[in-house]
């Protein structure tokens, strides 16, 4: 297996906090990074731009769509924030083949890491549902009450 992979995982598993929230991803994910970190839901609808982070020294701001869904606005997150991560740059005005192939790959791998953070949310979100009585989840699907 692919070491990038590997580390992938071990930064998801200090990324996201048990149980997830978002603050608590954007916490950790500064701590990360050694830098304050911003989530701003500004990208508007219409826009070609579903996401962008933007490093000024000590700081960075991830934009993301100010409509979308909390799953999408994390997953938007975590793929800039592998930008991040790898100190990827714009290559959008560079043209030539390797140049085109570097940015595929490296889109690919920030794709790769957004999955595997939104998958590690999945989890534990299971998680915490199996650990609730079916009785009591049941109740709480029926009545919207918590018996637990």
């Amino acid at each position: 297996m692919d070491l990038q992979w590997i580390r992938m995982d071990d930064i998801v598993a200090r990324l996201v906090p048990d149980p997830y929230t978002m603050t608590g991803l954007l916490e950790r994910a500064s701590d990360e990074l050694g830098i304050r970190l911003f989530m701003l839901a500004k990208v508007r609808r219409g826009t070609p731009l579903t996401g962008m982070v933007v490093r000024d020294g000590n700081r960075g701001v991830i934009l993301v769509p100010a409509d979308a869904t909390e799953e999408f606005q994390v997953h938007i997150f975590a793929h800039e924030l592998w930008h991040l991560m790898r100190g990827h740059s714009c290559t959008q005005q560079l043209n030539g083949y390797r140049t085109t192939v570097r940015s595929r790959f490296r889109e690919a791998c920030c794709e790769r890491f957004a999955r595997k953070v939104g998958l590690e949310i999945k989890r534990q979100r299971a998680d915490s549902a199996a650990a609730v009585p079916s009785a009591a989840r049941g109740l709480a699907e029926a009545f919207g009450v918590r018996a637990w």
